[in-house]
């Protein structure tokens, strides 16, 4: 398959049936209007629907696009080499389910600016430098669920999250 298709039928099935479908975009060809009706599905089905970026042939993914989908609440971006803009990931103010991984981000403060309040799961992938400060987990009270791979620097702070259950 070339271009992603978004199949609002199959997704409310899907959804209707207990699964998370997710939405992956595996290069950087990313249709306008697609990512409008794919942030509305959003809204209306929060995070039981999934939006994945991936792989984009070994080039750098633009983090940018993801002003067009303010509601996303699950998200991963993750087997990639490179991130640009990635500021833009902080500006998303919706995410329930995160899952991040690119292997060269050398941003030990990444964690620092992204909207931590309402994450419920969180996947950090190990990245070349494993240099990801944890400190500002603290503020991930809702964190339930956590994944690191590598990441350790001010990991002591997750003794305190009250509903970490795993």
């Amino acid at each position: 398959m070339d271009k992603p298709v978004l199949d609002e039928a199959s997704i409310g099935d899907a959804i209707s049936a207990g699964r998370t479908p997710v939405m992956q975009f595996w290069k950087p060809d990313y249709d306008p209007a697609l990512l409008e009706r794919l942030d509305a599905l959003c809204q209306r089905h929060g995070p039981r629907l999934g939006v994945r970026f991936y792989g984009h042939a070994g080039g750098a993914f633009d983090a940018g696009v993801l002003r067009r989908l303010p509601s996303v609440q699950n998200l991963a971006i993750d087997r990639l080499e490179r991130v640009v803009n990635e500021d833009a990931i902080g500006a998303l103010r919706h995410l329930r389910r995160f899952s991040f991984g690119v292997a060269t981000l050398d941003r030990p403060d990444f964690l620092s600016w992204l909207d931590l309040a309402n994450i419920e799961v969180l996947k950090l992938a190990e990245t070349k430098r494993r240099n990801f400060e944890l400190g500002p987990l603290a503020r991930a009270t809702r964190l339930r669920d956590l994944f690191l791979e590598g990441h350790r620097k001010g990991i002591d702070c997750l003794a305190e999250l009250p509903r970490l259950e795993r």
